[in-house]
């Protein structure tokens, strides 16, 4: 009959002369079994309801308009109760291609901390992220979703830190401030003080030693509720992520696409050589603009200078082409890029 290592009786005396005779092994032994105590208490398996909307990464507020009749009865429930439950969002794919995707099977424990019912019977709700889980088993409730969950927490040192994810963090955490100087400067905050309210609810920077919490912080900073535009979606991505490091290089990759899309562009850099002060966002939805607009006018000069004459239609082949041909390649244009 095999004995697992755990189930061994401790000898005491044994333990006593390895602890004097060998302390460093012992001290090693120690911090072992701390470890893989550590690892148990890390997950936890509970039931929680679940609010099918949009990723929610833990610090995030959302502030939540509920009038369906199901997750009414939902909410109502909550407060009754612990005021949590699971917010889960879609994968988006090339392989769906309606208005949602496949429900995920990673979403993030929201719990209640304002709630007002209206008088025409809807629920205000604001909610704050707390821990991320990963689904175990999911079924229908009175219309909502119950999810049996296993709660996974990122916010501790990862078991085995390899060398290229703290390299990783390290750079992530550098590219914060050239990030916020840019919304700033560039105007793209969507109200006066945006990014210092979603400062002041995200908290401190996480530490570099822990870089499955620094990248869910960055991904709550790029990716804010209500957005910005300005960096890709990376919420559910990070959620699903098998791994500090690619949790981290997710982080990463998105932060410095943002940047690049950041700064200004070539037209900007001109007119501000020139002396002229111009926006980087206003300047880069007028540019977003310009080929659309050429595209109306040479609609426009189409049909106003050209539909009663059969013998120019018959020339240039039916007209539509030649104007379907013209808005390829004004949509290539490099100002789009500006």
């Amino acid at each position: 009959m095999h004995s697992s290592h755990e189930s061994l009786a401790v000898n005491v005396t044994m333990d006593k002369c390895i602890e004097r005779l060998f302390p460093d092994v012992r001290m090693l032994q120690i911090e072992e079994e701390k470890a893989a105590e550590k690892a148990k208490s890390n997950i936890e398996l509970t039931s929680l309801p679940v609010f099918v909307l949009d990723a929610l990464l833990p610090r995030q507020t959302m502030t939540l308009n509920v009038y369906e009749p199901r997750y009414l009865l939902m909410v109502e429930r909550c407060l009754q109760g612990g005021k949590r439950f699971g917010m889960m969002g879609y994968f988006r794919s090339h392989h769906h291609h309606g208005h949602h995707g496949q429900l995920a099977e990673h979403g993030t424990e929201a719990e209640i901390i304002e709630a007002e019912r209206t008088s025409d019977g809807r629920y205000i709700v604001k909610i704050v992220g707390r821990r991320s889980f990963k689904v175990d088993e999911r079924w229908s409730t009175d219309g909502y979703v119950m999810a049996r969950v296993n709660y996974i927490d990122l916010s501790l040192p990862p078991s085995v830190a390899l060398e290229e994810t703290l390299s990783a963090a390290v750079t992530l955490r550098s590219k914060i401030s050239e990030w916020e100087a840019l919304v700033r400067s560039g105007g793209w905050e969507r109200h006066s003080g945006q990014l210092n309210t979603i400062l002041e609810q995200l908290g401190p920077i996480p530490a570099d030693s822990t870089p499955d919490d620094l990248a869910l912080w960055v991904g709550a900073l790029i990716n804010p509720l209500p957005g910005l535009g300005v960096a890709p979606e990376i919420r559910p991505h990070l959620l699903a992520a098998d791994s500090s490091n690619v949790r981290v290089m997710i982080a990463v990759s998105a932060i410095t696409s943002s940047i690049r899309y950041l700064q200004p562009g070539r037209l900007n850099k001109i007119l501000a050589s020139a002396g002229f002060k111009v926006n980087p966002k206003v300047l880069r939805n007028v540019t977003a603009a310009v080929p659309w607009l050429i595209i109306v006018i040479a609609i426009l000069i189409r049909v106003c200078f050209y539909s009663d004459d059969p013998a120019v239609d018959a020339v240039e082949g039916g007209g539509g082409d030649g104007v379907l041909v013209g808005a390829e390649s004004i949509h290539q244009s490099p100002f789009m890029e500006l």
